[in-house]
């Protein structure tokens, strides 16, 4: 359903936000897929000291449980033979497995602490994707599919940035997706920010299912004939939701999942998409 034309000012708008933002978080090419700051390895005894200020009784339990959490966390790592996602998944339930350990001997102001210090930042959006898809998308409305086809294929451009783990597996944050359906003279070209949801699962070395919701404004510039004669063009503001299932290997997503756009001059332009989407790139800030 997303068809990226080039000729087209949204495609050359959005092409220009992608690069800008690409140029932007090239920096932070170096962290990729890097665990959040409070799981940094290197430093988290002297880190932890001065935020928890233990007593002199608590201080050699304390600096002894996290001494060796540290190391392991290190461990975790420097393991080559684990994927990014495995490697997060370890740190974080070393982390946990860490205040577990340190809760009992922790007064309940230095455990809120503790809490404060491991926990994501729920809306701080702290990982960035850029991808492209090829999809097949299939109108529930049978004008609409008189118009542009039974099931019109396409190419899509999309980015997404997102807190994850919250808790472990969800991802919550925001996208900008461009998309068209395209069948000759007959276009309709969408902008949709969303506000999206994702629970991951792992289910094999590398491969994840999960289900998404999604929902936002659109923006519908669009220019069909109907099947009448009549001939409908405009550009104006409307609605887009979808539900997606589907499976992830590494940087490549196969996924099923239902549109439910407005309906911008009363053809329905919602419908079914299958889409193959590969993440080109994968930043963490």
């Amino acid at each position: 359903m997303r068809n990226i034309r080039l000729t087209h000012p949204l495609a050359k708008l959005w092409l220009a936000t992608i690069a800008i933002s690409g140029s932007a978080l090239a920096t932070a090419a170096s962290s990729m897929y890097e665990p959040p700051a409070s799981a940094q390895a290197h430093d988290m005894v002297d880190r932890l000291d001065r935020l928890l200020k233990p007593t002199d009784t608590q201080k050699p339990d304390v600096d002894r449980i996290v001494g060796e959490h540290e190391a392991q966390i290190s461990a975790i790592r420097s393991d080559t033979t684990m994927s990014k996602e495995d490697v997060r998944a370890r740190v974080r339930e070393n982390l946990a497995q860490m205040a577990s350990e340190l809760k009992p001997l922790l007064t309940r102001e230095q455990n809120r602490r503790l809490g404060e210090f491991l926990r994501p930042r729920p809306w701080f959006p702290t990982e960035y994707e850029v991808y492209v898809s090829y999809e097949a998308y299939l109108p529930t409305d049978p004008v609409a599919r008189n118009i542009f086809g039974n099931s019109p294929s396409a190419f899509g451009l999309g980015f997404q940035v997102y807190q994850p783990d919250i808790p472990a597996g969800l991802k919550v944050g925001w996208s900008v997706d461009f998309f068209s359906l395209i069948n000759g003279s007959n276009s309709v070209f969408v902008l949709a920010p969303q506000i999206t949801a994702e629970q991951y699962e792992p289910i094999g070395k590398n491969l994840w299912a999960f289900g998404k919701l999604s929902a936002g404004p659109a923006y519908f510039d669009y220019a069909f004939d109907m099947p009448d004669g009549r001939h409908f063009g405009a550009k104006r503001f409307g609605g887009d939701g979808s539900a997606e299932v589907g499976l992830r290997y590494g940087p490549v997503e196969l996924a099923a999942n239902y549109r439910l756009l407005t309906q911008p001059v009363g053809v329905n332009f919602s419908g079914v998409q299958l889409s193959l989407t590969w993440y080109v790139f994968h930043f963490r800030i």
